[in-house]
C-alpha cells in the first residue's frame, strides 16, 4: 500500500499516495518533514505534503470588440 502523510519509511515519492513527496533524512538528527510532529524513528524517510506553489495568475476577460452576426447555440 502507498504510505500517507506522515508515514515511513519511504524510499522514493512513489511510494507515497498521489501528491505526496518521500523527505529524504540523512540521519536521526535531521529535521521533521514539514506539516509532521511527534518523534521521528532513526533516519527513517518519510511521506509529506509538499507546499503549494501558486500557479500562473488567472487571466482576466478582456473585450477586443466583434459582435457575432447570429447567436451560439
Amino acid at each position: 500500500r502507498k504510505l500517507n502523510q506522515c508515514e515511513g519509511d519511504c524510499d522514493s515519492d512513489s511510494e507515497c499516495a498521489t501528491g505526496l513527496k518521500c523527505f529524504d533524512r540523512t540521519s536521526s538528527s535531521s529535521p521533521k518533514p514539514p506539516g509532521c510532529a511527534g518523534s521521528t524513528y532513526l533516519d527513517y524517510d518519510y511521506c509529506y505534503q509538499p507546499p503549494v506553489t501558486p500557479g500562473p495568475t488567472t487571466p482576466t476577460l478582456k473585450f477586443i470588440g466583434a459582435t457575432p452576426n447570429r447567436k451560439l447555440n
